[in-house]
């Protein structure tokens, strides 16, 4: 599929650094919502996210770095707003294909979180292996279907599980019955990847961290914006109470690019509220923060 360039994209960067030719990350809008429970609007938050990027500093100012000068190219957004989950899993197939194909880093701007799946399905085609998946999320979404609906954002990462060959969940505070059912019963079976699930409330960041640590190889990162703490990110559709802060979330984005290899990652989730720009700021701020790792490493310049 030809990819079209939008501008202004992500960061409203200067000539020519929004070009696809000076480019080593691309941001893939994909504002796909279809099964989204409790509030709805997470079809306007890739857009959403993409202005807030303009208020930012592009300078990482912990690390003394000018992240734009990594060249950032923002596609522009999939058709997907009439498309079936199988459909609008194709489309987003074909371009983190393509974006992959070229030598750059793919992040995708949900959207509900069905745009994993078929990402990760890319990431592993692509690389000939299966990555390790690194979940931020305050829900399990381990289901195997939701409301009879086996594509259902609750589902998002069980239909991601024959494609990687471990899932590690960061935040977790609101599990099924089932999924309860399926961790114990199902984890360690043969067929279904190693699951390392961290429970919110019970797990110290300093074991979650060290467990990252320990990642090597290809890693996908999908951060569900309801994972950090709602007073943080007020903006989500099913806010859980508790979730990790600011902090957690720039060491674990630290932890995984100074030891495995981050090779793609998604920011879905988020649900804009009018007139309240806290959300969305996060967002932006915490891509930076992947870029910023992604391509500056551990020792900066």
């Amino acid at each position: 599929m030809a990819l079209q360039v939008q501008r202004p994209g992500f960061g409203f960067l200067p000539d020519p650094l929004w070009t696809f030719e000076s480019a080593r990350a691309v941001v893939l809008p994909v504002p796909f919502e279809r099964s989204t429970t409790g509030g709805k609007g997470t079809a306007s938050a890739p857009d959403s996210i993409i202005q807030a990027s303009d208020i930012i500093e592009t300078f990482d100012e912990e690390r003394g770095i000018e992240v734009g000068e990594v060249g950032i190219a923002t596609l522009e957004p999939l058709p997907v707003a009439r498309t079936t989950p199988r459909e609008m899993g194709v489309l987003v197939d074909e371009a983190v294909t393509d974006v992959l194909r070229q030598g750059r880093f793919p992040l995708l701007l949900g959207g509900e979180h069905t745009v994993t799946p078929p990402a990760v399905a890319a990431v592993a085609r692509h690389l000939g292996e299966k990555p390790t998946l690194v979940q931020i999320d305050a829900h399990a979404d381990l289901r195997e279907s939701y409301q009879d609906d086996e594509f259902s954002h609750a589902c998002a990462m069980r239909l991601s599980l024959p494609y990687v060959k471990e899932l590690v969940q960061i935040g977790i505070r609101a599990v099924s019955r089932e999924e309860h059912e399926f961790l114990r019963g199902k984890k360690g079976s043969p067929e279904v990847p190693r699951i390392c699930t961290f429970i919110d409330g019970t797990s110290r960041m300093e074991d979650i961290l060290a467990k990252l640590a320990s990642i090597r190889g290809p890693v996908y990162l999908t951060v569900d914006m309801d994972g950090f703490d709602p007073s943080l990110v007020p903006g989500v559709g099913t806010p859980e109470p508790g979730g990790i802060s600011w902090a957690d979330g720039c060491a674990i984005v630290k932890t995984l690019c100074c030891n495995a290899d981050l090779v793609a990652a998604d920011v879905v989730e988020l649900l804009p509220i009018p007139g309240l720009l806290a959300s969305q700021v996060t967002a932006a701020k915490l891509i930076w923060r992947i870029f910023s790792w992604k391509f500056f490493g551990e020792g900066g310049r």
